[in-house]
């Protein structure tokens, strides 16, 4: 984004729609994230964040917690789903020149693992490969295999995103592969269909159940061949030998 920022200017952090045009032409997979990135523009964070740089009249600290309740009030955004834009647009704009060793999520949220914002905070930190945040929230006793609405684990919203080394992480977590979502699908069917072979490979390492049948009665086997995944076949063939 700072690159994007040096390269287009003011006009990409003026205007939500047009931040949502040149974001979604650079990184256009991460919709949660270009989401997120643009309706902190709608409520006016970057032009905020660069009035503080130049008058200083807030604490930077008291500043990023101001726009990050706004955040969570206005679009009911996770915790760390609004701390990020804060902090994402902070270091764009060079208000800030790195983020603490410590996400302000840690030092404002009671740790706990009933506590529901840490818990989504994991799904989230899964989705965009924030591995730091993930341990850090790990250690604080939030639920590995935390399952949201949709019935989906951080080790699945990590495979949706196809980050391959935060699925690693996570499975040497201890992250449990065959919870199936509400769509009656597991991690390692995910990963078929999605065509991730690097994960899959993962995941067969991981003792992931190859015979686990999918919400429509089909094997891991099966359901690569369904989704014409040639390359993943002949992989979960040659384990099953």
């Amino acid at each position: 984004m700072l690159s994007l920022i040096k390269e287009y200017g003011a006009k990409l952090y003026q205007s939500k729609s047009r931040c949502r045009s040149f974001l979604n032409d650079f990184c256009g997979q991460y919709k949660r994230e270009v989401f997120v990135l643009s309706t902190a523009v709608e409520e006016n964070v970057p032009q905020e964040l660069l009035n503080f740089k130049e008058k200083n009249k807030l604490s930077l600290q008291s500043l990023i917690v101001q726009l990050k309740e706004r955040l969570k009030m206005n679009y009911a955004f996770t915790e760390y789903a609004s701390l990020w834009a804060v902090e994402s647009w902070a270091l764009a704009l060079d208000v800030i020149s790195v983020v603490g060793d410590k996400s302000f999520l840690l030092e404002t949220v009671k740790p706990t693992t009933e506590n529901d914002e840490l818990q989504r905070s994991l799904l989230f930190a899964s989705l965009i490969g924030n591995f730091d945040l993930i341990s850090d929230l790990i250690k604080l006793g939030v639920n590995l295999n935390y399952t949201d609405e949709k019935g989906r684990t951080p080790l699945i919203y990590a495979i949706i995103s196809g980050n391959c080394q935060v699925v690693d992480e996570l499975l040497a977590l201890g992250a449990k592969t065959e919870i199936k979502d509400q769509t009656g699908y597991t991690a390692l069917q995910w990963a078929i269909m999605l065509g991730e072979d690097k994960i899959v490979k993962l995941l067969l390492a991981a003792d992931a159940d190859i015979d686990n049948l999918s919400a429509a009665g089909c094997t891991a086997l099966e359901l690569a061949q369904n989704y014409g995944q040639q390359d993943i076949y002949q992989c979960l063939k040659d384990f099953s030998q």
